[in-house]
């Protein structure tokens, strides 16, 4: 094998035209670094610097260039979605906002099913264990056997062995 194995993946190709220096794949930018290709910078996506150097300076707060954090004047925006009024963590395009509102919506589990009395669910344990038993009893008894290894087809679990 040869080189580290590091988790970054690098391809050689040929190409036929300059391609951009990053590219948006699923709502994260990637990177494009490639031989011969101009230096751009990360930040502001300008060419000529990289973004150590960058002279443009960039707000964490509303995703613009020009201003840092501590003097934005705007509110806050969102960098899921550019929304602004709410933060990445609570965004409601966000598939943890989604799933949680699934969980929500739900409701609790003993709220969320039609409700049944003791001794209607005292016979409906009997009955799925009179099932089971009888299962059972087809398993041992039915055409095939765990010895032989041959299913038994009355059987709902064909292969498992019964004790």
């Amino acid at each position: 094998m040869k080189g580290i194995l590091n988790g970054k993946r690098q391809f050689r190709m040929v190409l036929k035209r300059e391609i951009p220096s990053f590219l948006s794949i699923g709502g994260s930018k990637a990177h494009i670094r490639y031989f011969g290709q101009p230096r751009t910078c990360f930040k502001c996506s300008e060419e000529g610097h990289e973004a150590k150097s960058c002279p443009n300076r960039h707000c964490g707060k509303c995703l613009q260039v020009g201003h840092e954090k501590a003097e934005c004047p705007n509110e806050v925006r969102c960098n899921l979605c550019g929304e602004e009024g709410h933060v990445s963590g609570a965004c409601p395009t966000s598939y943890s906002a989604r799933a949680s509102a699934d969980v929500e919506q739900a409701g609790e589990p003993w709220q969320s099913g039609p409700e049944y009395s003791t001794q209607e669910l005292e016979e409906a344990a009997q009955q799925v264990e009179q099932d089971f038993l009888a299962s059972s009893k087809q398993c041992e008894e039915g055409p095939g056997s765990p010895e032989t290894g041959s299913p038994s087809s009355s059987s709902p679990h064909p292969w498992r062995l019964t004790r």
